[in-house]
């Protein structure tokens, strides 16, 4: 059973802000731990923040690796350090999305240019890569490319897992109203040479396709079975309506039309890198 995620505040100064789209925070919370705290720059509804938290559970059900979540509540006397154009009180008066900060983790680009060749060969979850190019397929998320690939690799005891970070930019950033459409080749992670050199035996392999696809419709009736629950894990804070965000995803995202499209465009995908 999906649980909502816990609330939590900060308890010092936060520590950094990052340098990327919407400049998120580093903080540590009560809890000891510190987390990637995203805000919505004072903008409403944070629609954000909720393509953020639906995804995160959405990869749960895909049984795909993502940070853990929490709700964060940054307190004012927290920012005065590092206020600026980009950090300003005023975002942080509703709970933020917060996700756990891996201390030893590397953005994927990152970490190829700094290990020895022999090390790529310590990735243990390979295959989710695979499921990460169709979930951002059936997702429509823009923001996960060859260039900004949006994966961090984090080292565990037997190796390094490929865990999927960043997802505000779904649902064609965030154009759910006026309908979705479908993300093309340049918009795949599934381009990126590295993905398709360490991948490319389960690219070519009829069998591993089908076992994902076949894992991939089980993954997506899980999904929207567990929706409404999901959304209702949003705070009212953030404005949302979710009886709208409802029926909005179950007529797009859910449909079989959808569906069989996204799977379509997943193998025609793989075919463009394995016949260039």
């Amino acid at each position: 059973m999906l649980i909502a995620p816990i609330h939590i505040s900060t308890h010092k100064a936060i520590s950094e802000i990052r340098e990327t789209n919407n400049h998120p925070v580093i903080g540590e919370c009560e809890d000891i731990n510190d987390y990637v705290i995203k805000h919505n720059r004072g903008k409403f509804p944070a629609n954000k923040l909720a393509n953020e938290l639906i995804a995160s559970y959405f990869l749960q059900l895909w049984k795909i690796p993502t940070p853990e979540v929490r709700f964060v509540t940054v307190r004012q006397e927290d920012i005065w350090e590092k206020v600026s154009n980009f950090c300003q009180p005023g975002y942080f008066n509703i709970p933020c999305f917060g996700t756990h900060y891996y201390e030893h983790g590397m953005e994927f680009n990152h970490f190829l240019e700094q290990i020895r060749h022999y090390e790529k060969q310590r990735f243990f979850n390979l295959k989710d890569t695979l499921k990460i190019g169709f979930f951002d397929i059936w997702m429509a998320n823009e923001d996960r490319t060859t260039n900004n690939p949006n994966l961090l690799i984090v080292p565990k005891e037997h190796g390094y897992e490929i865990t999927a970070i960043d997802h505000e930019s779904c649902f064609n950033t965030n154009t759910l109203e006026g309908g979705i459409y479908q993300i093309g080749i340049t918009d795949s992670i599934l381009a990126h040479p590295a993905i398709v050199q360490l991948c490319g035996s389960y690219m070519r392999n009829t069998g591993d396709l089908e076992q994902i696809i076949e894992e991939v419709y089980l993954c997506t009736a899980n999904c929207e079975q567990e929706l409404e629950r999901i959304l209702s894990f949003i705070p009212d804070q953030w404005q949302v309506d979710k009886a709208n965000y409802e029926n909005l995803l179950r007529s797009q995202l859910f449909s079989k039309e959808w569906i069989e499209a996204s799977t379509t465009n997943f193998l025609s995908i793989l075919q463009q890198i394995n016949n260039p």
